[in-house]
């Protein structure tokens, strides 16, 4: 069909052609340019538009290796703070088991001590046995003696009742210290596994960080190339695939809200431009969760904890999950707690991320170790990770 139209095309120029130098033989001009330069011309430009494909394919294989990178360091990051959270707890219930056993013990020793001091009274008193004298005359010697063994039974009855507290509360110090004993093991094995957790998203944000670094570095190159096909500067290429990306959303930052949730908002908006440090939490680094948490606790509340997966859990677990349709902004307010997993579901047991709506479509983000607190707009679908069809959403 092209080889058609351009024959017809080359058919209406000949006639046109001819045509003209019949009614204006001398306006003709004295050389043009010919079909095969108007051939030519066309399969450079197919040619320079197979390259630009070529390069864009590249540009954004590159791109989905540098995501997916980032994606494996989200994973790691948040999975140390999963074992983290898990060290804490476990170190907590064996400093609680620790303290009720020391209780327990200084409970029977004490015990022990008061029936220990009865029994010597009731040695002292006895001085031999004092039923004898019951028996061998009547009087005030014998009413005294029956005061005496009324007294001793007391004593006895009592260091007895005293030694039964001591051996209950012995066997609950035994038992207490052997809980202790596999809870402290269980706390050593959880304090490994976050260690290696620890390592593993170190070592994940390192090979990230070389990978992105390189791959930034190829897409300046064909920047480059790219502008050079289409004699644009590589500047202008650059944002333009940046722009493509923030397509449609709002200019400026969102007026502040009045109340709590605006002060929350203006305290992460004073965190823009810091740094993002895993297990950061203020006042000069910051991780995505950290950010979010803090920002919280200005006005006193508590969001679930350190961590993208904590808080989508506490939020869940008092009832403030928020339904919103799956890739919009619809329906998200001010404050409301933004979460991403690999596959943007909410049954997915890790979540990778956290951000906070700020309003206009745009949220407030601590992202990743190359990045800094930034606001950007909402991203609902990227090779990182896919936004969770619900928020996490604070009553004030």
């Amino acid at each position: 069909m092209r080889l058609i139209a351009a024959s017809a095309s080359a058919l209406a120029l000949s006639t046109a052609l001819v045509l003209g130098s019949a009614l204006a033989a001398d306006a003709a001009p004295a050389d043009y340019p010919s079909w095969q330069d108007v051939q030519n011309a066309q399969a450079s430009q197919a040619a320079k538009q197979h390259e630009i494909d070529v390069l864009t394919a590249d540009l954004k294989l590159s791109q989905q290796k540098a995501a997916q990178a980032e994606q494996t360091e989200a994973l790691a990051e948040e999975t140390y703070n999963i074992a983290a959270a898990a060290l804490d707890a476990a170190t907590a219930k064996v400093g609680a088991l620790q303290t009720q056993q020391k209780a327990a013990q200084a409970t029977a020793d004490a015990a022990r001590k008061r029936a220990a001091g009865l029994i010597a009274s009731l040695d002292r008193t006895g001085g031999g046995d004092p039923t004898l004298g019951i028996f061998v005359g009547s009087g005030p010697q014998t009413d005294q003696l029956l005061a005496q063994l009324g007294s001793m039974n007391h004593l006895s009855r009592t260091s007895a009742g005293i030694m039964r507290t001591a051996e209950y509360a012995q066997n609950a110090a035994r038992a207490l210290a052997q809980q202790a004993s596999v809870a402290e093991a269980k706390r050593k094995d959880l304090a490994a596994q976050a260690a290696t957790a620890y390592d593993a998203a170190q070592a994940a944000a390192a090979t990230a960080e070389a990978l992105v670094e390189a791959e930034e570095s190829a897409q300046q190159t064909m920047f480059a190339q790219l502008a050079a096909l289409k004699k644009t500067t590589a500047a202008v290429e650059a944002g333009y695939a940046a722009g493509v990306a923030q397509a449609n959303a709002a200019a400026g930052i969102p007026p502040l809200p009045s109340g709590a949730i605006g002060a929350v908002i203006a305290f992460a908006e004073r965190q823009l431009g810091k740094r993002y440090v895993l297990g950061g939490a203020g006042p000069t680094v910051w991780d995505c969760s950290g950010l979010t948490m803090v920002a919280w606790e200005q006005v006193g509340v508590d969001i679930g904890g350190h961590g993208s997966t904590m808080q989508y859990n506490h939020m869940r677990s008092i009832g403030h999950l928020v339904n919103i349709p799956r890739n919009s902004t619809q329906g998200m307010l001010p404050g409301d707690l933004i979460f991403y997993s690999v596959n943007g579901n909410p049954s997915d047991a890790v979540k990778t991320h956290v951000a906070m709506y700020i309003g206009g479509g745009q949220m407030i983000e601590a992202p990743n170790p190359r990045r800094r607190v930034r606001i950007v707009p909402v991203r609902y679908s990227d090779y990182e990770s896919r936004l969770v069809p619900q928020v996490g959403r604070i009553v004030m």
